[in-house]
């Protein structure tokens, strides 16, 4: 529903007042007499989550909703995008408890388990704690301690291999290949598994090459990936190269030989069979060396199947493992065409006096490092052996590293993107705001905020820089959110400026998905119940509130 709130106020926006704020007023949601939900190309019924009531909770998956009653005090949602939460009891999936042990909740994979629905595949989840693993709300045999993702449908623990939940016999766990193994692919060393079963073409067990190539010994097969559910349709027969099969070998995963011709098939599916075919001298297939992009022929660094455009020193030339965009040769270092700013005096050797470390963007050249960023990039040279070591097991930041004693950062309670409090005050940015009482402001829902004076609607969205907007009408002192994202004060319940009914016992029974028309502004529907009775309402494009009375009909809400 955040959605709709960015377009609430600006239908009720006034004139600049004398105050340093824009003043709003609340709006009614406007009373009709009937009110039924309308759902235009909206994929689901439901908006999928967790809806909150005093006494319990409700889940709503696409079109189901479970009612359900946690301990609220331990109540703590884990992973809501796919419905899981926890309390001091045990799991909740998708409302439904499970009870073991809560220490080490991971969630491993999703798995189809229905056709689509709209526009949606249905889906279940593997999961794990320390107490067990499970599908769903199924508790499955695989050992808890040990048991590892390889891919999004293989799994191992100490004991097997799975597709999924299904042992694959045969299969070593330490065997694996996981340089090969890959989507739907699984690669022991020896065997090529598809769907956790022994893969075989036209009779013949399959070769994999790389990670997208394949052979046997009468054809070298290529991933497709389309009409996966018609037979061997994933593997697709290459023919525009005379490969010589029983000599076709990988130098790297984008590179194959065979005693004629060398071949460049890159990272990706589905394989295109237009020609893979490097032209060199066939006196010349002994000598080279490959990477992942890059292959060195003689005196010549080819990119990909062309010559490379900049000119490396082939008898030096390397690439950054497991990055290729980050290039060496005895006269630099280079990302593509630019030069990294280092003082060459000493051919760059890498795992001698070139290092890399990756989660620190960082490259290290003899007493050198270099931070690399587009925008504020680091160099620094002549450093100490003992600031070099450090920087090598990534223990600190190079720009740490020059300012040991740097002023400390002024604490910061950040509320949202740049709004938040700083010595005793409230700033957008660096904008000061004087008018707001720093000591009692606090965060109510969504953008809404409040001090002891007034409510403000924190508007980050302005074409204009991001700004508060005083809200009018509200009783300021009872004013709070509840976590379904709706507000109340001692009289009256609210979605945003808008005013629905009295705050009398509410519970929120359902949410509902409107229109979602690009073309035209976004709804929700949503069901509530007081101590007046039920009330519909629908939220965007215009407010508006129907009250069912004391008894509710669900056939009267739905058109579809």
């Amino acid at each position: 529903m955040k959605h709709i709130l960015y377009g609430i106020l600006v239908l009720t926006m006034v004139s600049y007042s004398r105050a340093q704020y824009r003043k709003i007023q609340l709006t009614d949601a406007k009373r009709v007499e009937h009110l039924k939900l309308e759902r235009l190309w909206a994929r689901c019924k439901y908006n999928e989550g967790f809806i909150y009531n005093k006494d319990y909770m409700i889940y709503q998956a696409c079109y189901t909703a479970v009612t359900f009653y946690p301990d609220r005090k331990t109540f703590q949602i884990k992973d809501k995008d796919y419905g899981f939460a926890v309390d001091k009891n045990g799991v909740y999936y998708q409302g439904q408890f499970v009870k073991v042990d809560t220490t080490g909740f991971e969630v491993l994979a999703r798995r189809k388990v229905k056709e689509k629905i709209g526009y949606e595949d249905i889906d279940s989840y593997y999961w794990r704690t320390n107490g067990g693993v499970f599908f769903g709300t199924e508790r499955l045999s695989m050992d808890t301690e040990t048991v590892e993702t390889i891919t999004h449908c293989y799994f191992r623990d100490k004991n097997h291999v799975y597709y999924y939940d299904q042992i694959i016999e045969g299969v070593a766990p330490n065997l694996v290949n996981e340089k090969l193994t890959n989507e739907e692919f699984l690669n022991d060393g020896k065997n090529v598994y598809y769907k956790g079963e022994h893969l075989y073409y036209k009779g013949e067990a399959v070769e994999q090459m790389s990670s997208w190539i394949f052979k046997t010994s009468k054809y070298v097969l290529g991933y497709n990936d389309w009409n996966r559910n018609e037979k061997h349709s994933f593997l697709i027969e290459l023919y525009s190269e005379p490969f010589d099969i029983p000599t076709l070998r990988t130098l790297s995963d984008s590179y194959l030989i065979d005693k004629n011709h060398l071949y460049y098939i890159g990272l990706h599916y589905p394989i295109w069979d237009n020609g893979f075919r490097l032209f060199v001298p066939k006196e010349a297939l002994s000598s080279i060396r490959a990477f992942t992009e890059f292959v060195v022929i003689g005196s010549t660094v080819y990119h990909q199947r062309k010559k490379s455009e900049k000119r490396y020193d082939a008898a030096t030339f390397g690439v950054i493992p497991e990055h290729h965009y980050y290039q060496y040769d005895k006269r630099g270092i280079y990302n593509w065409d630019k030069k990294l700013p280092f003082r060459y005096k000493k051919r760059p050797e890498y795992g001698k006096n070139l290092f890399y470390i990756d989660e620190k963007r960082l490259f290290i050249y003899e007493n050198q490092a270099y931070y690399y960023n587009y925008d504020n990039s680091i160099y620094a040279k002549n450093l100490t052996s003992q600031q070099i070591e450090i920087l090598k097991q990534g223990k600190t930041s190079l720009k740490d590293l020059l300012s040991p004693h740097k002023e400390p950062p002024q604490k910061k309670e950040k509320y949202y993107h740049n709004l938040y409090k700083m010595d005793g005050h409230i700033y957008i940015g660096e904008k000061l705001q004087k008018d707001i009482d720093a000591a009692t402001f606090e965060y109510i829902t969504d953008y809404f905020y409040k001090d002891k004076n007034h409510v403000y609607y924190y508007d980050r969205f302005s074409e204009e820089e991001a700004h508060f907007l005083m809200v009018e009408g509200y009783d300021v002192a009872t004013l709070k959110g509840d976590s379904n994202r709706f507000m109340m004060d001692k009289d009256y319940y609210y979605y945003g400026t808008t005013r629905l009914f009295e705050n009398r016992n509410v519970e929120v029974l359902a949410i509902y998905t409107g229109s979602r028309l690009e073309q035209s502004p976004m709804t929700d529907y949503c069901l509530f119940k007081n101590d007046q009775g039920y009330w519909f309402v629908k939220l965007g494009d215009g407010d508006a509130i129907c009250f069912l009375g004391k008894k509710l009909k669900m056939n009267e809400l739905e058109n579809d």
